[in-house]
């Protein structure tokens, strides 16, 4: 792969270096007139043209196609023109095309062949947005400058091109799309602005000569294989702002090499564990996490249990695959997502629980593969029926309710009722009252109560209460 992109470098240097400069200025009144407002000779000769006026998606085609030699374009003075027919750009037959945006495939013919004369391109000054795929293959293209006026790139817009040093994005873009800079692998530099919520898929896979890159607090999500193979990628900047991350986003690149062992957060997520040997075989994932990332624990066979607290929203496809030291888990009722083969191969876990009274999504047959379908699954109460007739859950045979939800609780000289998460402990004057989650962590206390005491819990969940000297363990929905 690497020695065809060598061999297209060395061809175009020597086109370039063997072209003799033909400038042509141009003005087309109506769009979709360009290919008859040139000659053959012109068409065929022209490498630098600038043109004012009305284009639209046929014109591209005639630049695109009819123009072997262009290297130079100025559209800085057009205004690009709706059209709705079969003679555009799109190498699929799409005959929708939108005003005010350069079309979808503009350069790019398909089959990885791309306008490999193209040097510089100035954009139209009304241009508002580029359609996908519009410069993939351009493997002249050495450096752009994209207009603030741009509010949206395409997917794949500048996927191999192979030449591409630098790039800079308009601060009115909301997402990097899929596969947009696949394969630049000599991009080098790249920032990206904060009006960015989304880093697609494939976004950046491949670019081989990324150091750098800092991601704004802007940035939510960073999608599966974004940063795929960037294998000089040493320095990463991510905010915590990032509460998910796609499968292998930053897979086979060495950020990570200088960290400390144990857990590693990107973000807000929990991305991986480093190490040969865990730290401690009794993991706590931090408070505030929204994550477990793809293979985040892949094969930590020496680890006996984790605590997820009640943020995690999502568990990755294989984060606990192979985990075979891993006895129990239990899944906070924040979990609404469990990808598949999450824990494939967990052959040692004895008894699953899991607070979410709506069974989680995303499973797939192999989710759970290799777990004895006999192990206890607790299911909060009232959701028996709901997990025993859900895809991937029902695959479990001794599916099991937990304790009553607390309605009242009574004991010698008080008692304990709650209503909307608040738990009031009426006649335990003078008494200490200790609250505990299900993860031993102290989420309220009083070391001498009076009469009528009324403390809050932020979560449903289980939870011991200890009046005095006597503890009761609960289930707050």
């Amino acid at each position: 792969m690497k020695k065809r992109k060598q061999i297209l470098l060395l061809c175009l240097s020597f086109f370039i270096i063997g072209q003799a400069q033909v400038i042509k200025s141009i003005n087309v009144d109506v769009a979709g007139n360009l290919y008859t407002l040139l000659t053959f000779s012109e068409k065929t000769t022209v490498t630098d043209l600038t043109i004012s006026g009305s284009l639209d998606a046929r014109d591209f085609k005639t630049i695109r196609d009819s123009m072997p030699v262009l290297s130079i374009l100025d559209l800085s003075a057009v205004t690009i023109a709706a059209y709705n027919g079969a003679n555009g750009t799109d190498i699929y037959g799409g005959q929708n095309y939108l005003e005010n945006t350069i079309p979808q495939f503009s350069f790019y013919k398909g089959n990885g062949v791309g306008k490999i004369t193209l040097t510089t391109i100035t954009f139209p000054t009304t241009a508002i947005s580029i359609g996908m795929n519009a410069f993939e293959c351009c493997t002249g293209l050495a450096s752009i400058t994209i207009p603030n006026s741009i509010t949206s790139i395409g997917s794949a817009t500048f996927a191999n091109c192979y030449e591409l040093k630098s790039i800079i994005l308009p601060n009115r873009i909301t997402s990097i799309e899929n596969a947009t800079f696949y394969d630049c692998f000599v991009l080098a530099s790249i920032e990206i602005p904060n009006s960015v919520k989304t880093i697609g898929e494939y976004a950046f896979q491949d670019c081989e000569k990324l150091t750098t890159i800092i991601i704004p607090d802007s940035v939510t999500t960073i999608k599966k294989n974004a940063f795929q193979n960037c294998t000089s990628l040493t320095t990463i900047t991510v905010p915590n702002s990032v509460t998910f991350i796609g499968d292998n986003a930053f897979g086979n690149i060495n950020f990570y090499k200088d960290q400390p062992d144990g857990v590693i957060y990107v973000g807000k997520c929990a991305y991986k564990y480093k190490g040969d040997t865990l730290v401690n075989s009794n993991i706590t994932i931090a408070d505030g996490t929204t994550q477990l990332c793809y293979c985040a624990f892949y094969g930590r066979s020496d680890m006996i249990s984790i605590t997820i607290p009640n943020t995690v929203t999502s568990i990755g496809s294989m984060a606990f695959s192979r985990c075979m030291g891993l006895t129990t888990i239990t899944i906070p009722n924040s979990v609404d997502s469990i990808a598949e083969m999450a824990f494939y191969g967990c052959i040692g876990l004895k008894s699953l629980t899991i607070n979410a009274v709506v069974p989680p999504v995303n499973l797939s047959y192999n989710t759970f593969q290799f777990v004895a379908d006999t192990i206890p699954l607790i299911v909060p109460r009232g959701s028996l029926n709901a997990y025993n007739t859900t895809f991937c859950w029902s695959y479990f045979k001794n599916i099991q309710e937990a304790p009553t939800f607390l309605t009242n609780v009574s004991a010698t000289s008080y008692s304990i009722h709650y209503q909307n998460r608040k738990i009031i402990i009426d006649n335990a004057s003078n008494l200490g009252i200790q609250i505990f989650d299900i993860y031993g962590r102290k989420v309220a206390e009083i070391t001498k109560a009076s009469q009528n005491e009324i403390l809050t819990v932020h979560a449903a969940g289980v939870y011991v209460i200890k009046v005095g000297n006597r503890s009761i363990k609960v289930i707050v929905e």
